[in-house]
C-alpha cells in the first residue's frame, strides 16, 4: 500500500505540474502572441503561395507587389518570398482563406505541430537517454522548455515555418533510432528539404555514415516531390528561384536592390553576421572593431564553416570506426550525436540564422541534458542547460548598447550557445576516452 500511495502521489504531482505548465503555456504562448499576431513573415509566405497557385512569379518584387494588391496587402511592408515553390504548393490548402483567416489558421496549426513534436520527442528521449524517467517527467521538462521560449513566441507571432521542421526532425529521429525505419525517416527529411532547404544537409549525414539505403530514399523523395512541384508550378517558377538561392550567400541579400540587408541584420545570429559587424568598415549597423572589407568577413565565414564541417566529418569517421569494431551500442549513440550535430550545422552554416530559428535547439539541447544526467556529467548538463536558457531569452538586438565596443559581440549573443551545443555534441566523438561515453547505460 505504501508503494501504491507513493506512485499515486507521484502521478498526481506530475499531472499537477503539467496542468500548471499548460496554464503558463496558454498565457505566454497563446494569449500573449494572439494579442501581438502581426504575421509579418507569414505575409510573404501567403502571397508567395497565392502567386504560385495562380501561375505568377513569387520571387520578383513587382510580381509579389501585384499579388499583394489583389489580396488587400498592397500598403503593407513586404519581405521577399525566399522558399522553394514546393513550400507554397504544400500551403495551398490555405489559398481559399483571406489573409487574416489564413494567419489565424496557421497560428493554430503551429501549436499542433509543436505539441506533436513534444510528444514524439518525449518518446525519443525515453527510448534513448531518458530510460529511467517517467514519460510525464520528460514531457513536463520539454513543455517547460517551450513555455518560456522567446524563439517560439517569435515563430508564432511572425507565422514562421520553424515548427514544421521541428516536427520533421523529431519524427525522423524517432524512425531512425527507436523504430529502426530509416527509409521512412529519410522520406520525412526529404520532405523537410523540399519544404525549407536546410534539412537537405541530412544527405551529408547519410553519406558520411554510408547509410546508402537511407540516402537513396531521401534523394528519391526529393526527386519525386520536385517532379510534383514542376508539374504544379512549372519550369519558369523554379528557374526564377535560382537567383534567389544565389542571393542568400555570405555578404549579400535578396532584394538588396531595394535596400534589404538581411545578412547583417541585428536579429540575424549567423557567423557571417557577427564577422560583418566586427570587421566590415561602415557596415551601418555597428562600429566595427577593425576596418576590413565584406570580402574579408565572407572569407573568414567560409573558413569557419569549413572548420565546422571538418569536425563533423571527423566525428562521423570516429563513429564509423566504432561500428567497424563491432561496438554497435557506442556506434548507435554516436549516430544520434551526429543527428543533432546535423541539425545544429543546418543552423550555423547558412548566412541567415534568425533568432526564431533557435526553437530547433530544443531537440539537441534536451538530448544532451538527459544524456549528461544519465552519466552524472554535471559539467555538460550545466553547459547544455545554460546554453539553451540563453537562446530562449528575449533580447532587443538593435539596442544602442550592442552597436559598439564589446556590445558588438553581444549583438550575436545567441550564436555562441549554438556553437557550444555543437561542440558538446561532437566533442565526445572526436576525443579519445570521452568518445566511449556515447554508449548505452
Amino acid at each position: 500500500m505504501t508503494r501504491f500511495a507513493d506512485l499515486t502521489k507521484r502521478w498526481l504531482a506530475s499531472k499537477t505540474l503539467t496542468l500548471l505548465l499548460g496554464l503558463c503555456y496558454l498565457y505566454f504562448q497563446v494569449w500573449k502572441p494572439l494579442h501581438h499576431l502581426h504575421s509579418n513573415d507569414f505575409k510573404h509566405i501567403y502571397l508567395g503561395m497565392q502567386a504560385i497557385w495562380n501561375g505568377q512569379d513569387p520571387y520578383s518584387a513587382p510580381s509579389l507587389l501585384s499579388v499583394a494588391q489583389r489580396y488587400g496587402l498592397g500598403n503593407e511592408a513586404l519581405n521577399p518570398y525566399v522558399y522553394l515553390p514546393f513550400t507554397g504548393i504544400v500551403l495551398g490548402f490555405l489559398k481559399f482563406a483571406s489573409f487574416p483567416v489564413a494567419a489565424q489558421l496557421w497560428f493554430v496549426l503551429n501549436h499542433i505541430f509543436l505539441f506533436s513534436s513534444l510528444v514524439v520527442w518525449t518518446r525519443c528521449l525515453q527510448a534513448t537517454v531518458a530510460r529511467r524517467c517517467h514519460a510525464w517527467t520528460v514531457f513536463n521538462f520539454l513543455l517547460a522548455a517551450a513555455v518560456f521560449s522567446h524563439p517560439l513566441t517569435r515563430t508564432l507571432t511572425a507565422g514562421q515555418l520553424n515548427l514544421v521542421l521541428l516536427l520533421c526532425y523529431a519524427a525522423s529521429f524517432y524512425f531512425l533510432g527507436p523504430r529502426n525505419q530509416e527509409m521512412l525517416a529519410a522520406g520525412i527529411l526529404g520532405f523537410g528539404a523540399m519544404f525549407k532547404l536546410s534539412p537537405a544537409l541530412f544527405c551529408v549525414f547519410f553519406l558520411v555514415l554510408r547509410r546508402w539505403k537511407a540516402l537513396t530514399a531521401m534523394v528519391a523523395t526529393i526527386t519525386a516531390l520536385f517532379v510534383v512541384s514542376l508539374v504544379i508550378a512549372g519550369w519558369k517558377t523554379h528557374i526564377a528561384f535560382l537567383p534567389v538561392l544565389t542571393q542568400m550567400g555570405y555578404g549579400r541579400s535578396t532584394w538588396q536592390e531595394y535596400g534589404a540587408t538581411f545578412w547583417k541584420d541585428p536579429w540575424n545570429q549567423s557567423i557571417n553576421s557577427l564577422l560583418t559587424h566586427l570587421l566590415v568598415e561602415a557596415n551601418r549597423v555597428t562600429l566595427s572593431w577593425v576596418d576590413c572589407s565584406q570580402e574579408t568577413a565572407n572569407s573568414l565565414t567560409l573558413a569557419m564553416s569549413l572548420l565546422l564541417l571538418v569536425a563533423y566529418v571527423g566525428a562521423a569517421w570516429r563513429s564509423g570506426r566504432n561500428l567497424e569494431r563491432g561496438d554497435a551500442q557506442t556506434s548507435a549513440r554516436g549516430h544520434e550525436r551526429l543527428f543533432h550535430a546535423t541539425v545544429l550545422l543546418s543552423l550555423l552554416l547558412p548566412s541567415l540564422m534568425w533568432d526564431h530559428y533557435l526553437i530547433m535547439l530544443i531537440i539537441p539541447a534536451t538530448w544532451l541534458a538527459f544524456d549528461a544526467w544519465n552519466k552524472r556529467n554535471f559539467t555538460t548538463l550545466t553547459l547544455a542547460l545554460t546554453a539553451y536558457l540563453i537562446t530562449i531569452l528575449p533580447v532587443r538586438f538593435d539596442a544602442d548598447i550592442f552597436r559598439s565596443g564589446v556590445g558588438v559581440l553581444a549583438m550575436s549573443l545567441k550564436l555562441f550557445p549554438a556553437l557550444l551545443l555543437y561542440w558538446l555534441t561532437i566533442a565526445p566523438l572526436l576525443f579519445g576516452k570521452s568518445a566511449c561515453e556515447c554508449g548505452h547505460n
